[in-house]
């Protein structure tokens, strides 16, 4: 079972969630859904809070390259990502986790245990 697949960061001030490491604007982290873009990245441990700056009442990136000179892919993949982030509905207060192993968005012990019975259960091929 991926337990990190189940979880995501909802960023409000962003202090606590990793920009590129966590789970908050896609599913999965950042650094798997932009490779290129984290290969560059100065500070791969950033915090949301540090990679973004807040400008007009909306958040857009700082960034901070390893290099002087974006090859065309990286530009474009960092303008893709920069409109992701103005579309991200940022909440008021701390950044919180979400559970989204259950409908409702809850976090139970039975919600974890149904899906390790159905991790358990497609791992030996089998149907339940």
């Amino acid at each position: 079972m991926d337990f990190v697949a189940n979880i995501r960061g909802v960023v409000g001030v962003g202090d606590t969630i990793s920009f590129w490491q966590d789970p908050w604007l896609l599913s999965g982290a950042l650094k798997d859904h932009y490779p290129a873009l984290y290969s560059i990245e100065k500070k791969k441990s950033a915090t949301v809070q540090q990679r973004l700056q807040n400008l007009n009442n909306s958040r857009t990136p700082k960034w901070q390259w390893n290099k002087n000179t974006l090859t065309l892919e990286e530009t474009s993949l960092s303008d893709q990502l920069s409109y992701l982030i103005t579309r991200y509905d940022f909440i008021i207060g701390p950044d919180r986790w979400q559970w989204l192993g259950n409908n409702d968005l809850t976090f139970s012990t039975s919600s974890v245990r149904k899906i390790l019975d159905v991790s358990r259960y497609t791992d030996l091929n089998l149907e339940k």
